[in-house]
């Protein structure tokens, strides 16, 4: 319990930004965005969805988006409760703000960038983004567990 509070302080300065948009989302559409905590059995966020958050993912800068990981906050376009495989994928995204703290997001791009260099897809390969799309199908829900290699017959 000790070792999550201290990555939960080292990731605040994060969460702290992600809390800050979910504010400010609430108070477009304040009776239509929802807020509820979604867990697994080594972190915590909070899920914000509601239509300003589904209108901001959908025409995001860089494409349309499902949800996006600030921290230990989840601002998606759609109840938590609709999507396992997306709670997964984002709660793999906690774990790893959770571990970064406030160098994720430099870590994110620099993965990014390497693709990019690599000749690759920025999202499609970048190393965050791939271990997140593995917990989608992982048993427990937002834990990475390694898969057997498919048998050769």
């Amino acid at each position: 319990m000790r070792v999550a509070a201290i990555k939960s302080v080292w990731c605040a300065p994060v969460t702290a930004i992600g809390l800050v948009l979910a504010v400010v989302a609430s108070l477009v559409k304040p009776r239509s965005t929802h807020w509820r905590v979604v867990s697994d059995a080594h972190a915590a966020c909070i899920w914000v969805h509601g239509p300003a958050l589904a209108w901001s993912l959908k025409h995001h800068p860089m494409g349309r988006m499902r949800a996006v990981t600030i921290g230990q906050v989840v601002l998606a376009d759609c109840s938590a409760a609709d999507e396992a495989n997306l709670v997964a994928h984002e709660l793999c995204h906690v774990h790893q703000s959770l571990a970064w703290g406030p160098l994720f997001a430099f870590a994110y791009l620099a993965s990014s960038v390497a693709a990019l260099w690599r000749g690759q897809d920025l999202y499609w390969h970048n190393r965050f983004e791939v271990a997140a799309r593995a917990a989608e199908t992982a048993p427990t829900p937002g834990l990475l567990q390694k898969q057997k290699p498919p048998s050769s017959s």
